[in-house]
């Protein structure tokens, strides 16, 4: 919980092409990946070690990606 960051602020979803992803949700603060400024609703790749940011906070967030349950519900299809 920080003041900066909003209830609704991010998604990380997994898209079939794409992988692991974070898209800002329109937040007034923003989020940041790497130091970069991800723009509202556009979906940003991530991988291992990636360094995530919400708003004005302090905490940084690691990414660790384990593809391994997402690979074997694609094969069941």
């Amino acid at each position: 919980m920080h003041e900066s960051i909003s209830r609704e602020h991010a998604a990380v979803i997994l898209d079939e092409q794409k992988g692991a992803m974070i898209i800002d949700l329109g937040s007034t603060t923003g989020t940041s990946v790497n130091g970069k400024s991800v723009i509202d609703h556009t979906g940003v790749s991530l991988t291992d070690g990636d360094e995530i940011i919400f708003g004005a906070s302090t905490r940084v967030y690691k990414v660790t990606v384990d593809y391994s349950r997402f690979r074997k519900s694609l094969e069941a299809k």
